[in-house]
């Protein structure tokens, strides 16, 4: 079969294509998590539901949802008069974080894992698809939830009072009309693209030198609190047998003498290598406001994550004692002391 033959049938299959008639999908049924621990005569059955929860931001936002409108279980579910909660209901291939009254989707968003273009594509494809089965969606992100819990109820408070989507019956098109909707979403989705583009460039160049330090701080401070912990289970290894650690101790004097040699046969000092640590700064602004909102945004939300990371840390140093000087001394040898200024 000639070239021109095969183009002939791929574009009589494009026309072709356009005049058929467009099949509706069903809409699929969610699955429901059940808790059945969890029972309103017992007092402790929160703490059953909380195991279901995915992140520390998702456990706070349903104890302030909880505590604002006296939400008790309630055959698998949370209620209370006129608001029914799910948690980890199953729709299609989606699991929603919470479902308010079986039409509110409430998505509790990390700046880890939705600040990124990529990711916020993904969310809105996932929105527009529950939007489309007649379902709402309500984001709340973390910082706000950790921040200010009032507010995270008063959003799915106000989403609810707007009340559920209309899905609007769909409109069957001419195989024409088709086809020219096709050419100009062609168009859009080009356009669209260059402009995403440019604005991930733009937002990348903005938020590098933050991001760069808070990768650093991350890695020395994971560093620093792993070598900590591996020291102190030697010294549980050891305990009181002073055989033992004589023989340690004179091994590990010899390891590092012989990378002393090393170091001098190759005209370094590796062992006094400084880490360097930049500054976190807040990002320059480019003068496009819509750009400059979302570089402000992405900033909070990563400073969210920092000081959650940094708040992780210290609570691992106040469970055990023995790591803070530990911590603290590893990253004096590293070079970067300033560091320990985060967590101290």
């Amino acid at each position: 079969m000639s070239g021109t033959m095969l183009v002939i049938i791929a574009v009589i299959a494009f026309v072709v294509w356009h005049f058929l008639p467009e099949r509706q999908p069903s809409k699929p049924t969610p699955k429901f998590r059940h808790e059945p621990r969890a029972i309103a005569s017992d007092p402790n059955w929160q703490t059953f539901i909380n195991e279901h929860c995915e992140s520390p931001a998702e456990t706070a936002f349903l104890k302030s949802m909880i505590s604002a409108h006296k939400l008790l279980p309630d055959n698998g579910s949370l209620k209370a008069s006129g608001l029914k909660i799910d948690f980890q209901v199953e729709v299609d291939r989606y699991r929603l974080d919470f479902l308010a009254n079986e039409w509110l989707i409430i998505e509790i968003d990390g700046a880890a894992w939705h600040s990124s273009d990529e990711a916020k594509a993904r969310d809105a494809a996932r929105d527009r698809f529950f939007v489309e089965l007649g379902y709402s969606v309500v984001r709340i992100p973390a910082k706000i939830v950790f921040n200010d819990p009032n507010e995270a109820v008063k959003r799915v408070s106000a989403a609810l009072q707007v009340g559920k989507s209309v899905i609007a019956e769909p409109v069957q098109l001419s195989g024409l009309a088709c086809l020219r909707q096709t050419a100009s979403s062609t168009n859009k989705f080009m356009s669209d693209l260059n402009a995403s583009v440019d604005r991930h460039r733009r937002l990348a160049e903005a938020l590098r030198a933050a991001e760069l330090s808070y990768h650093v701080e991350k890695n020395v401070l994971a560093s620093a609190v792993d070598a900590a912990e591996r020291q102190i289970r030697i010294d549980e290894e050891l305990g009181d047998d002073a055989e033992k650690r004589a023989s340690y101790d004179a091994f590990a004097e010899k390891l590092t003498k012989a990378f002393e040699e090393s170091d001098k046969r190759d005209q370094k000092n590796v062992t006094k290598q400084r880490i360097d640590v930049p500054p976190y700064l807040r990002p320059q602004l480019s003068g496009d406001a819509a750009i400059d909102r979302e570089i402000e945004e992405r900033f909070v939300g990563m400073s969210a994550d920092r000081d959650a990371y940094f708040y992780g840390i210290r609570e691992k140093l106040r469970q055990d004692h023995r790591l803070a000087p530990l911590v603290r001394n590893n990253l004096t040898e590293f070079g970067c002391p300033q560091v320990w200024k985060n967590i101290a």
